[in-house]
C-alpha cells in the first residue's frame, strides 16, 4: 500500500535560514514568566547568550 499523496512534482527548499544561537532566548523566558531582572542575571553568569 503506498502513500496516497504524491509530492514528486513539489519544489522545495530551506526558505528563510535557521535562527542564530540565542536569538529568541529572551522572548521564550518572558514568555516563561522570567523578569528582566532574571534574564540580565542570568546572561551575566553566561548562562543564557
Amino acid at each position: 500500500m503506498s502513500s496516497p499523496l504524491d509530492f514528486s512534482d513539489t519544489r522545495w527548499g530551506v526558505r528563510i535560514p535557521p535562527p542564530e544561537l540565542g536569538q529568541h532566548t529572551e522572548e521564550i523566558l518572558l514568555e516563561l514568566g522570567y523578569g528582566w531582572e532574571k534574564i540580565t542575571a542570568l546572561k551575566g553568569e553566561r548562562v543564557i547568550p
